[in-house]
C-alpha cells in the first residue's frame, strides 16, 4: 500500500515542478530586457528640446541656413523649432507688420506667446541690425518674464544669443545683456551643448 502511495506522489510533484517551471518561463518572457529601462531613460534624456528662435527678419536667409543645420546627419545640433512658421495675417491675408507696442499687433503677440508656452529655451540669432529690432527686444523680455516663475534666478540660463556667421562684431540687443547668459560667436556646436543643459541647474 505504501508503494502505491509513493508512486502517485512522485508523479504529482513532478507535474507541479513542470507547472512551476512553465510559470517562470512565462514571467521571464513578459519582463523587459535588463537594459531596456536604462535605454529608455537615455533616449528620454537626449530627446531634442523645444526652442523658439528670435531674429531680425532682415537676416531670414542666414537664419534658414542655421535651421537647416539640424537636418545635417553629420552635425549634432538638434532641436524642435517652435518659431512661427508663417507670418500672422489680417483678414485680407496680408502679414501684420505692426510693432509689438501697437495694439493691432495683438494677434502676433498672442501667437508668439502660445509658442513660448511650449518652448524650453530661446535662441537669439544676432545680425548687424538685430539690436534695433523691437520684436526681438519684446521676445527676449517676454520669454524671460514668462519663465521667471518656473526657473527663478536660473531664468537667464534659458536664453542664449549667438551671432550669425560673419557678424561676430554685431551689437547684441540690449535686453539680451539683462536677461540672458553670455553671447556666443557663431558656434553651432557650443550652442548644441547649451541646448542639452538643464536650465534649472
Amino acid at each position: 500500500m505504501r508503494r502505491l502511495r509513493r508512486g502517485p506522489r512522485r508523479r504529482h510533484l513532478g507535474h507541479s515542478a513542470i507547472l512551476l517551471d512553465a510559470a517562470r518561463r512565462l514571467v521571464t518572457a513578459a519582463l523587459p530586457p535588463p537594459h531596456a529601462n536604462r535605454q529608455h531613460d537615455l533616449t528620454q534624456s537626449t530627446m531634442p528640446i523645444n526652442v523658439f528662435v528670435s531674429y531680425d527678419h532682415d537676416d531670414q536667409n542666414q537664419v534658414n541656413g542655421f535651421k537647416a543645420i539640424k537636418y545635417n546627419p553629420n552635425h549634432p545640433l538638434d532641436f524642435h523649432d517652435h518659431s512661427l512658421a508663417e507670418p500672422v495675417t489680417d483678414r485680407a491675408g496680408k502679414p501684420l507688420r505692426y510693432p509689438p507696442s501697437d495694439p493691432r499687433s495683438k494677434p502676433v503677440r498672442d501667437a508668439i506667446m502660445a509658442k513660448f508656452e511650449r518652448s524650453s529655451k530661446l535662441v537669439v540669432l544676432i545680425g548687424s541690425t538685430t539690436w534695433s529690432s523691437e520684436w526681438v527686444d519684446w521676445e527676449i523680455r517676454t520669454f524671460y518674464a514668462l519663465k521667471l516663475a518656473l526657473s527663478g534666478h536660473n531664468t537667464a540660463r534659458r536664453i542664449r544669443g549667438m551671432t550669425l556667421k560673419g557678424s561676430d562684431h554685431a551689437t547684441p540687443p540690449p535686453a539680451l545683456a539683462r536677461h540672458a547668459a553670455s553671447t556666443l560667436s557663431w558656434d553651432p556646436d557650443a550652442l548644441d551643448k547649451w541646448l542639452d543643459e538643464n536650465p534649472n541647474g
